[in-house]
């Protein structure tokens, strides 16, 4: 990934919270047939350096791993949006652009065929955003699991780019937020959110 200095983003923590908050991630796995890739919601252990998560057994992807583990990469994308040349105190000087985050996490992808580890990668995955959980005793819940398998992916390094307008005034920061936060596009306003608590920009230098 292209990583102006500026934009580079290496605190741990950071790059955490982004995947904690963004979880639907793009994964890629190269083969001998190209790559194959798949979107699915990912479940962080910061504990054991891991994602987990699972997959339909149609999927390639268990074809392409059931014969051995394989190199991976997973992107998290977070919020981003267009940033137009009227959003700067100069506009006349400024081109559009679009602002962003994201993190690619590299490491090996392997399945995971064992009942009781795809029960409780499951489990993970409901604790995270649901208050109910599932009865594996019920046989129609366990059934279930015949049709999918669990995957793991141990991470290898984490790459984080933040491209935020930190290579402007602040001045020009805020008054990019600010125009962000008056769009009509819920995103645009997430973004502005975003930008402001990530340049620790305090709120009442946002003006109306």
């Amino acid at each position: 990934m292209y990583q102006p200095a500026m934009f580079r983003e290496v605190n741990q923590a950071v790059l955490h919270e982004l995947i904690r908050d963004f979880p639907f991630a793009t994964v890629m796995v190269m083969h001998s047939d190209g790559v194959e890739i798949s979107h699915l919601p990912l479940v962080l252990d910061t504990t054991k350096q891991k994602l987990i998560g699972h997959i339909a057994k149609a999927n390639p992807l268990v074809k392409i791993l059931s014969s051995a583990a394989a190199a991976v990469t997973v992107i998290f994308n977070g919020e981003h949006g267009y940033i137009s040349p009227s959003y700067y105190l100069q506009p006349e000087q400024n081109v559009p652009t679009w602002n962003y985050a994201v993190v690619h996490a590299l490491g090996v992808i392997s399945l995971i065929t064992d009942e009781n580890k795809l029960m409780d990668i499951l489990d993970h995955l409901q604790l995270q955003y649901d208050v109910t959980t599932t009865d594996w005793s019920n046989p129609k819940m366990s059934a279930q699991l015949k049709g999918i398998s669990g995957i793991e992916i141990d991470i290898q390094e984490l790459q984080g780019k933040f491209k935020l307008s930190q290579n402007r005034t602040i001045d020009n920061q805020q008054h990019i937020i600010q125009n962000l936060a008056k769009s009509n596009l819920a995103s645009d306003v997430k973004l502005a959110e975003f930008m402001q608590d990530y340049l620790g920009i305090k709120p009442e230098l946002i003006k109306s």
